[in-house]
């Protein structure tokens, strides 16, 4: 039985608002006379299987697979009204409006089912889970280890946590004529975001007017803060590991030992397993998850 707590509920409203989306059907059948259903679709990397399956077996829905990647598809009314009362309340982001939506159709659908659409959820970041679910999906944790052209220390160890973001939630032809309009912006959580962990903003843009937001925190104290979080309100991804070793370089750079010989040994040794590199995983992690 799922426990209600508020971390679970705001964990997975991250995780869907990172890489999910709520949809309702404008029309009932497509234009080949096809039904067409309310979804929640959430995509996720091979290697977090694990966490999804769990999710999963507690909250219902199928998989379908890509060569790099799985979609997590919840299509049953049952368990789409038990999600939206679940994460209802604790959403941060544009995507909200698609969930409304979703709702509308929920309540249109079935006369028993009746969901009250909350507003967005203004707590501050530290107060739940949300940020952890987001990090699980749009965050990573970066490790550059690269050589000195001067100096006596030939080697420079660099961490950063980075969250990318797409900036405008809308459709291609749905876009506003306002692009300022901050219902479509993420912009407001983003500098939320970066506000707690006193991280920078970078806008970045793109030929196709995709622009994109990055969370960048790199110095001392703006990592701290996000290790304080990420202990408190841990990641359940396999971002869980690299948050470790992260962490375990960051202890070093405090103790001033990432430039001994030992210490760039530990952090070769951590490059070399780290994001892309990793090849075997441990999910003992899971044991500790709000089910």
């Amino acid at each position: 039985m799922i426990m209600t707590n508020k971390n679970f509920k705001s964990y997975l409203a991250g995780l869907i608002e990172g890489d999910g989306s709520f949809i309702a059907p404008k029309t009932p059948r497509d234009s080949k006379g096809r039904l067409r259903y309310a979804k929640i679709k959430v995509a996720f990397h091979v290697n977090d299987k694990p966490l999804f399956e769990l999710l999963q077996n507690h909250l219902g829905g199928v998989f379908e697979y890509k060569p790099n990647y799985g979609v997590w598809i919840i299509n049953k009314n049952k368990d789409l009204k038990h999600i939206c009362n679940l994460i209802n309340g604790y959403l941060r982001t544009p995507k909200v409006n698609d969930f409304y939506k979703l709702v509308d159709y929920l309540n249109f659908k079935k006369k028993n089912v009746s969901i009250k659409k909350l507003k967005l959820d203004s707590s501050s970041i530290d107060s739940n889970a949300w940020l952890a679910g987001f990090t699980d999906a749009d965050g990573n944790f970066n490790l550059n280890i690269s050589n000195r052209k001067t100096g006596l220390k030939k080697k420079r160890v660099q961490i950063q946590f980075r969250l990318e973001i797409k900036r405008f939630y809308s459709k291609k032809d749905d876009l506003p004529k306002n692009i300022n309009n901050e219902y479509f912006d993420f912009f407001p959580i983003c500098d939320q975001i970066a506000c707690f962990i006193g991280a920078v903003i970078y806008v970045r843009s793109r030929p196709t007017k995709n622009y994109g937001l990055i969370i960048c925190c790199a110095n001392i104290n703006s990592r701290t803060k996000c290790l304080e979080y990420f202990d408190k309100f841990p990641l359940f991804s396999s971002k869980y590991l690299n948050f470790l070793d992260w962490k375990t370089i960051h202890k070093l750079q405090l103790e001033k030992r990432h430039l001994t010989s030992e210490g760039i040994k530990i952090c070769e040794t951590i490059q070399r397993r780290f994001n892309n590199n990793r090849k075997t995983f441990c999910w003992n992690h899971l044991k500790n998850f709000y089910i």
